[in-house]
């Protein structure tokens, strides 16, 4: 048994109402760290101090200069998820 299904679509055109609508984001993505590169202890140390930098810039209310800060510390030690998300903490904050 089969079935002969005919389907009509019409155009009607359609008004929206974007009161509220938050516009997209236009910034240039941020840079993300070599995952395939391998730490080592000299990249560590440098990734802590950036990220304490980061944290008194960020305790300063210098959120600019914070997430340049992770920034750094993330393109020294790429594993460290909370450097992202610490970044993007301060980036949001910088708005």
């Amino acid at each position: 048994m089969f079935y002969h299904v005919s389907v009509i679509f019409l155009y009607f055109p359609v008004e929206l109402d974007n009161t509220g609508v938050i516009d997209p984001d236009t910034d240039a993505p941020q840079e993300m760290g070599d995952d395939s590169l391998e730490v080592n202890d000299d990249m560590l140390e440098t990734a802590s101090a950036k990220r304490a930098e980061a944290m008194e810039a960020a305790s300063e209310g210098k959120f600019e200069e914070a997430v340049q800060l992770y920034t750094e510390a993330i393109k020294n030690n790429p594993c460290s998820a909370l450097m992202y998300a610490k970044r993007a903490r301060y980036d949001c904050a910088a708005c």
